[in-house]
């Protein structure tokens, strides 16, 4: 059995935030971090962009 856990973060934020929230979410990338924000991972809030 494996212990190696996969490390996941969701960002929630409110509209006026989504500038902000990028930033971290970035630099959870960068670190190998399975993170998830709207604009890059929810393929409708791609749709109205």
């Amino acid at each position: 059995m494996d212990d190696k856990r996969l490390l996941r973060v969701f960002i929630c934020h409110a509209l006026n935030d989504k500038p902000p929230a990028r930033k971290p979410y970035q630099q959870l990338v960068a670190d190998g971090i399975d993170a998830w924000l709207d604009e890059e991972n929810f393929y409708l809030a791609k749709i109205g962009n």
